[in-house]
């Protein structure tokens, strides 16, 4: 006895359109699901910047350079190699607004800090470092540190010489307002500093940046929501016949 069988070309040609529809509405959805989920991402890291909160999470933009360098973008055009990138772009110390941590001078034996005296209303500096100060002032500025310990390198705007200034007792001064005609804290001198983050030894807390901690929220939330909506529809579609 013989045998024989083939595969009738119509309905080979049916079910292979079924395939390539469910496929192709499985990638467009795939591709929607991810730039809504990289919308989100973005939105959410960039609000840390803008919540005028002070709270451990909350960071001050001056430049906006570190907001503008959050970005993502979806990569691919079949169904199988569709990516999501999300990333913090460009900026070097991103890293240390998401993990924390200690920075410590490298070639000097302080970190130099600006005051918010030496801060204009857009936050650049009027002297970007302590020497560029001492240069452009000279004589007129000198150490002294605070009743609490602190040190400040002082510029004496109204006096020539700031021998006078130097025989002074100085409050805490750190922020905030100086009497009238009294040399100026321009820059805060530290040894290091400790951001505060998951890494950071003495200030262990979230991520201010929070780039890692709201990615996670996209997979385990909405974005994983939406792929699992996605693998239900093409078994659904398989099982079914398509639509």
């Amino acid at each position: 006895m013989t045998l024989s069988g083939g595969v009738d070309p119509a309905s080979l040609k049916r079910t292979l359109e079924r395939i390539r529809g469910t496929t192709t509405k499985a990638r467009d959805g795939m591709r929607n699901a991810f730039e809504r989920s990289g919308a989100r991402w973005q939105g959410a890291v960039r609000g840390r910047f803008n919540t005028g909160s002070t709270g451990p999470r909350s960071l001050h933009s001056r430049t906006g350079f570190l907001g503008r360098a959050v970005k993502y973008d979806v990569k691919g055009s079949a169904l199988g190699d569709l990516k999501l990138s999300m990333r913090v772009a460009g900026a070097s110390y991103a890293r240390m607004q998401e993990f924390g941590g200690e920075i410590k001078p490298k070639n000097a034996k302080f970190l130099t800090i600006p005051t918010s005296f030496n801060k204009k209303a857009s936050g650049a500096t009027d002297f970007p470092s302590a020497r560029a100060l001492i240069a452009a002032k000279e004589g007129q500025t000198f150490f002294r540190r605070t009743a609490k310990g602190h040190l400040f390198l002082f510029w004496d705007k109204f006096e020539k010489k700031s021998v006078r200034a130097r025989t002074r007792k100085f409050s805490d001064i750190r922020g905030g307002s100086v009497a009238k005609n009294a040399p100026v804290p321009m820059f805060l001198l530290v040894k290091k500093v400790d951001l505060p983050g998951p890494n950071s030894p003495s200030k262990r807390g979230p991520s201010r940046l929070g780039a890692h901690d709201e990615a996670k929220s996209e997979r385990e939330g909405k974005l994983g929501k939406d792929l699992r909506k996605i693998g239900a529809d093409i078994a659904a579609d398989i099982s079914s016949g398509g639509a």
